[in-house]
C-alpha cells in the first residue's frame, strides 16, 4: 500500500497549517462545497502538507489512468481532476487519520467499482431513525446523509416573514450500492446490469414514496433524487452533485412521523402492488396521486373534488351503467363486511359523490347553503379514509369481478 503520509494520528488542519477543519452548518446560507473547495485548494498551494499530497498523487500511474474520465456520480458524473482527489484526502484524512484515509484512498484507486448512497429525499415525513423497507432499502433522517450542498440546503431554519413557507424534505429513502467507478454514458445497453442506470434503480423507491399515501392521514411526495458519496468514498463533496426534482403544484403541507406499524402496512401493499399487472398498477398510480393532491388541498371544494375524482378511477369502469349508483354500491360492497356498514359506507359514498358533483357541475358546494358547507368540512376526515381504505383494499387484494361481488357470488 502506497504511504501517502507516515502520520499515526489524526492531523488536524489549524494554526501553521491553516487549514480549519470545515463542517456543514444549516443554520447560515452558504454553500458547502464551495466553502469546503476554497480552503482546500488553498491548501494545496499554500501549504507543504497539500504540495506532498498533490506531487505524490500526481505520480501514481493509477492516478494518472483516470485523467480525462468521468467519475460516476449518481445520475451524472465528473470529471477527474487529480486536485479534487487531493483535496478529498486532505480532508478526509483531517476527519480520521491518515492510516484510514490511505486505506480509503487505495480501495478508490484498486477497484473498478464504487460505493453509492442511491436516494429520494421526500416531504411530508420523518423518521427518528433508520428503518429497513425492504431489500436494503431505508428510510432514514436527512441529518443521517453524507455531508453535501443538498443537506445544507434541506436542513437550512429558513425564517419567512410573509409567512409562505415551503416544506424541504427531512426523510430520505436510500439504498448503498455499488457503481462502476468509470461513468458511463448509457447505462441500459445490455453488457451492463439494468440496476446501474440511475432513475431505473431508483424507480422502487417511488414505490414506496406512492403507496405511502394511501395510509391514515399520511402524505409523501418525492423532493429530490440523487447520488451519494459517504466521507470515506472518493471524491467525496468535492465531486460536485447530480440530481433531479420532480415539480409539483401542491406541495406538502405537515409532516407525519413514520411508525413502525405504517412500515410494516408499507411493506404488505409493495407485496401486493407487485403482483398487480401493470395497467391496474398505472390507474391504481393515478387514483394515488389524486388521493394525494386531496390530503394536500387547502380548499374545501378541491378536497372533495380530488377524493371523489380518485374514487371514481378505482370503482367505475370505462362505460358503467347509473354512475351515481355503482359508485356507491360498488364502494360500499367492497369495504364493508356487514349490512349495517354496507349502509353506512353506502350513505357516506353518496355524500362524496353529490358533493363531488356540486363542484364539478356548478362550481359551487352545498348551492353555498354555511351551515351544510360546515357539516361536509368537519366530515371530510371520515371521507378521506374510506378514499384510503378503497385504494387499500383494491392494492391488497386486485380490482373485483364488480358483479359477482354485488351478488355475492364466489
Amino acid at each position: 500500500m502506497t504511504k501517502y503520509y507516515e502520520h499515526d494520528q489524526p492531523v488536524f488542519f489549524l494554526g501553521k497549517l491553516g487549514l480549519p477543519i470545515v463542517e456543514l452548518d444549516p443554520k447560515f446560507t452558504h454553500d458547502f462545497s464551495t466553502k469546503l473547495s476554497v480552503e482546500y485548494f488553498a491548501s494545496l498551494e499554500n501549504t507543504q502538507l497539500g504540495k506532498e499530497v498533490l506531487v505524490n498523487l500526481e505520480a501514481d500511474p493509477r492516478v494518472g489512468s483516470l485523467e480525462g474520465k468521468l467519475i460516476s456520480r449518481g445520475p451524472g458524473a465528473t470529471r477527474f481532476d487529480v486536485k479534487n482527489l487531493a483535496c478529498w484526502y486532505l480532508w478526509h484524512a483531517n476527519k480520521v487519520g491518515i492510516p484510514i484515509a490511505n486505506i480509503d484512498l487505495e480501495a478508490f484507486l484498486n477497484n473498478d467499482e464504487i460505493n453509492e448512497i442511491k436516494s429520494l429525499w421526500v416531504t411530508g415525513i420523518e423518521v427518528d431513525e433508520a428503518i429497513e423497507i425492504e431489500n436494503g432499502i431505508y428510510m432514514r433522517p436527512a441529518q443521517s446523509m453524507p455531508d453535501s450542498r443538498e443537506k445544507e440546503e434541506f436542513l437550512q431554519h429558513d425564517f419567512h416573514t410573509t409567512g409562505r413557507h415551503a416544506l424541504k424534505p427531512t426523510c430520505v429513502i436510500t439504498k448503498n450500492v455499488k457503481i462502476p467507478k468509470i461513468y458511463q454514458k448509457d447505462f441500459s445497453v445490455p453488457s451492463i446490469p439494468n440496476e446501474h442506470n440511475f432513475w431505473t434503480s431508483i424507480s422502487r423507491f417511488y414505490d414506496c414514496a406512492l403507496l405511502l399515501n394511501v395510509l391514515p392521514s399520511m402524505t409523501c411526495l418525492p423532493y429530490y433524487a440523487a447520488g451519494h458519496m459517504e466521507a470515506s468514498t472518493p471524491l467525496g463533496p468535492f465531486g460536485g452533485s447530480a440530481g433531479g426534482s420532480p415539480i409539483y403544484d401542491i406541495p406538502a403541507k405537515i409532516t407525519t412521523k413514520i411508525t413502525f406499524d405504517a412500515i410494516k402496512q408499507l411493506r404488505e401493499l409493495l407485496i401486493c402492488y407487485d403482483k398487480l399487472d401493470g395497467k391496474s398498477q398505472i390507474r391504481i398510480q393515478t387514483a394515488i396521486h389524486r388521493l394525494s393532491q386531496a390530503k394536500r388541498r387547502i380548499q374545501l371544494e378541491d378536497q372533495i373534488l380530488d377524493l371523489g375524482i380518485a374514487m371514481e378511477m378505482l370503482l367505475l369502469d370505462n362505460k358503467p351503467e347509473q354512475l351515481a349508483l355503482s359508485f356507491r354500491l360498488r364502494g360500499s360492497w367492497l369495504l364493508s363486511t356487514t349490512n349495517a356498514e354496507k349502509l353506512e359506507n353506502y350513505q357516506t359514498l353518496k355524500e362524496i359523490y353529490n358533493y363531488r358533483s356540486d363542484v364539478a357541475h356548478t362550481g359551487i358546494l352545498c348551492n353555498g347553503n354555511q351551515p351544510k358547507i360546515a357539516g361536509v368540512r368537519s366530515s371530510l376526515p371520515k371521507y378521506q379514509r374510506i378514499a384510503e381504505d378503497i385504494c387499500r383494499k383494491i392494492i391488497l387484494n386486485g380490482f373485483p369481478n364488480w358483479e359477482n361481488l354485488i351478488l355475492d357470488i364466489d
